[in-house]
């Protein structure tokens, strides 16, 4: 709108345009997952652990997560702060991972209300579940 009133130019100078991203990773789709899994097996390199897409988000990063970072009606979710250039990013949810999020959900729902600021995945310590903390 600055450009169109022709007062972009008092701007400009103060203002950088944020970086756009070059690589957006997708979700694995079945065939996919089967032809990766025995390689993945056999270097041992499988871990226990949440299945939200590991192709495209890290471990820190799903252990961070919060029901606020999850769009239930678009089925994504977002990274809010990354280590890379990447930064924030939605992450389309497959079929797998919207299932485990729908069963989490049920399971929050379980130990009381859900809230946008309760961790997906939170600590528990003595059979004590505490969902501000991760």
């Amino acid at each position: 709108m600055l450009k169109k009133a022709k007062r972009w130019h008092l701007f400009a100078d103060e203002i950088k345009p944020l970086p756009l991203r070059q690589k957006v990773g997708k979700a694995l789709g079945y065939e996919e997952k089967l032809k990766l899994l025995p390689r993945v097996v056999q270097s041992g390199r499988m871990r226990p652990g949440p299945p939200l897409s590991p192709s495209i988000q890290r471990g820190c990063e799903i252990k961070q997560l919060r029901w606020r970072d999850i769009d239930l009606m678009e089925k994504t979710l977002v990274v809010g702060k990354s280590k890379t250039e990447a930064g924030e990013r939605v992450i389309p949810l497959n079929k797998d991972a919207w299932s485990t999020i729908l069963l989490l959900y049920e399971r929050s729902k379980k130990l009381g209300e859900v809230q946008p600021e309760h961790y997906v995945f939170p600590s528990c310590e003595a059979s004590k579940v505490d969902r501000r903390s991760q």
